[in-house]
Order: structure tokens, then sequence, then C-alpha cells
């Protein structure tokens, strides 16, 4: 025996295995073994929760498990596996499939199966703030998805911010919160409440929101590892915007390191200043867009809990559901594109016309149910 083989065979004693991400896509082998990345799972070492067999004349999944039917049963033993078949496994013990129903969770798996191959070990950055943060409901579905994305094998970022949180403090402490070009302006009073709301209270409120949805974040600011190097934001025309910083370096490594090992990363823009001995308030869909750039983001998601971009913003029916890079520039100076959604369109821009590919960008709408 190997020490390979000694090593799976302490796992077994031990009654578990560790098998990195949670949920990841096998193939059986010679004798009922399942091949799974670099592990070779045992029959006894499994358990078949539920089989997912393609009606090819309906074009429809049909789903069995093992429960005291005696008929359900019949034709969950009919569906056995055979070698060279795909399956997905899951790790024993994961709180978040566990928490679902067995019709639930064939569902998820099959609705995820066509990604698992493209996005698996690949990072997404998410950028998650606004009013989006504010609603208990959304919030907990945000972050439901995130877990199942890192679940999955996805190597999930998540950056956020914190708009409604920091002017609800200021408006306790008597002061007016005030908004330029999309921008807060930050002067040093704003700049204590932005640390606060931000790199105190939210970030690791998020940490603990994963947590509890059976995930593993760990929270950062942009200050730490000196993820992002900043310099005061002077815009051309002479705007002052106080305290908001402009970011001209990104080093990832703190990033990919938590990546690396398993952990969803939760990014807060907050950037130490390298042109004084000051912090910077980055704008969350910038912080985001460097981000992405630097990591190599196979995708960039913008969470808002706008309708989306609208031509006339008092019709909803002139949406744009699609959007081309190229066409932003034109759309910001037509004034279509304005207010905080200047900086959200000009972060997917600049990640779009660097990059990988003009796929890169994707807005997610999230809305309360009625």
């Amino acid at each position: 025996m190997n020490i390979y083989e000694r090593f799976i065979e302490q796992m077994r004693k031990a009654g578990t295995y560790y098998n990195d991400p949670a949920i990841q896509l096998g193939k059986v082998m010679v004798g009922g073994k399942i091949n799974v990345g670099d592990l070779l799972i045992q029959k006894e070492d499994y358990l078949m929760d539920c089989n997912l067999r393609l009606n090819t004349n309906e074009k429809i999944y049909l789903h069995t498990q093992k429960d005291g039917s005696s008929e359900n049963l019949q034709e969950y033993k009919k569906n056995i596996l055979y070698e060279g078949d795909k399956v997905l496994t899951i790790k024993n013990g994961e709180k978040f499939m566990e928490n679902l129903k067995a019709e639930t969770r064939a569902g998820v798996l099959v609705e995820a199966l066509p990604y698992l191959q493209e996005y698996n070990g690949k990072i997404v950055v998410v950028k998650y703030g606004g009013n989006a943060m504010i609603n208990e409901d959304l919030k907990q579905a945000v972050i439901r998805d995130i877990v199942l994305l890192n679940l999955v094998g996805v190597k999930v970022v998540l950056v956020h911010g914190g708009g409604p949180e920091i002017g609800e403090l200021l408006k306790k402490t008597g002061k007016e919160s005030k908004f330029i070009k999309g921008l807060r302006y930050t002067d040093k009073e704003t700049m204590e409440a932005v640390q606060m709301v931000l790199c105190g209270k939210l970030n690791k409120n998020l940490v603990t929101l994963l947590k509890n949805a059976g995930g593993k974040g760990v929270g950062i600011s942009g200050m730490d590892g000196g993820l992002f190097e900043a310099v005061k934001l002077n815009d051309p025309d002479g705007t002052e915007y106080g305290y908001v910083g402009d970011i001209v370096k990104t080093n990832p490594q703190i990033v990919l390191d938590m990546l690396e090992k398993g952990y969803i990363p939760v990014v807060t823009c907050v950037a130490a200043g390298i042109d004084d001995t000051c912090n910077y308030n980055i704008n969350a869909d910038t912080a985001a867009e460097k981000l992405a750039i630097a990591l190599k983001a196979k995708k960039l998601i913008m969470l808002t809990d706008v309708r989306g971009l609208l031509r006339d913003p008092s019709d909803e029916s002139t949406l744009i559901k699609r959007l081309k890079v190229s066409e932003v520039p034109s759309l910001v100076k037509e004034g279509i594109i304005k207010g905080g959604m200047i900086r959200r369109s000009t972060a997917a821009w600049n990640v779009s016309v660097r990059a990988w590919s003009a796929r890169t960008f994707r807005m997610a709408v999230c809305r309360t149910r009625s």
C-alpha cells in the first residue's frame, strides 16, 4: 500500500474524506468506483441520494429517490450506475445542500450541471451594494447564491459597498449626504463614518451571513495586505470630492491566497493613500472593476436593486436589456447613463476593453417578490 492509498484508508476510518469543492462532476469507473478530480472513491465510501435520468422523448429529467414507496424504489433500483456515467458528487455534511428537500436539491444540481465545467476553478467577482443590502430576504437570497457558487467550485470574490447604511449613520449625527457625479463627497467626518460602517459593521455581518449559509468568508479591506493603493481623485475639470480615492495599483495576492484555501473574500472599499497619510473612500463599482482586472476574473457581476438602464427613466418599457461596451461612452454623453450608473457602466467598459471578452460584464437585478 503506497502513501496515497494509506491516506485514503485513514480517511475512511475516520468516516469521511476531503473533497474540495463540495460539489464536483465525477465519472463512474470499473466496479462502481467514482473518479472525482484526483480522488478515486470506492463504492463503500459514497451513498447515492437520487437519480436523474433524461427522458429523451419528453426532453425532461426524471427524478427518483430512495423513499418508502415501493413503486419509486423499483424505479430507483432500475436506474443504476454504469461505467462511463457522469455523476454529481456532494461532500457529506454540507449544510447548504442538507437543508434542501430532495426534489429541490435535484433541481439545483440539474440547473448547475452545464456551468460546472465552464466555471469550475474560475474567478468571479460580485459587486454587491446599495439598497440590495437593506432588504433582509433579498440579502439572504444573494448570500445563498454566493455560497452555492462557491460549493460548485467557482472562486467567488464579494466586493461590497454600503451607501444607505453610511447615509443613515450620517443622518443620526446630523450630517447630510452629498453626491457629486454619482460619488459621495467625503470630508473627514464622512470618512470616519465610511470606515466604521464598511470595515466594521457591514463587512463582518456579511462574513457571518456566509457562515450561517454554509460558506467560509473572510473580511478584508482595501488597506489589508496592500490590496488597493490610491491617490486623491482629481477630475480634469477641478471637481472636488474630498477623501475619495483613485486606485492606482492593485495587489491581489492576499485575495488569491484566500481563494486557494477555499475561502470567500469579502472586500470592502477603503484604500490606503500613498500620496498622504490618510485612507480614501473608494467607489465600490470602481473597486470591483480594478480587482476583476487584477485577478483576470472570468466574469464581473454587479448586483443592483433598480429596474436597469432606461432610455427614459419615466418609462420602464425603454429598458435596455443588452448593452454593448462600445455604446457606453455615447450613452454617458447623451445623459442616458448618469448618477451611480456612470461608475457602474464605466467599470464594465474598463473591464471589457482590457479583457478577456466583451461578455465579462453582467448586471443582475435584485428585486423583492410582491
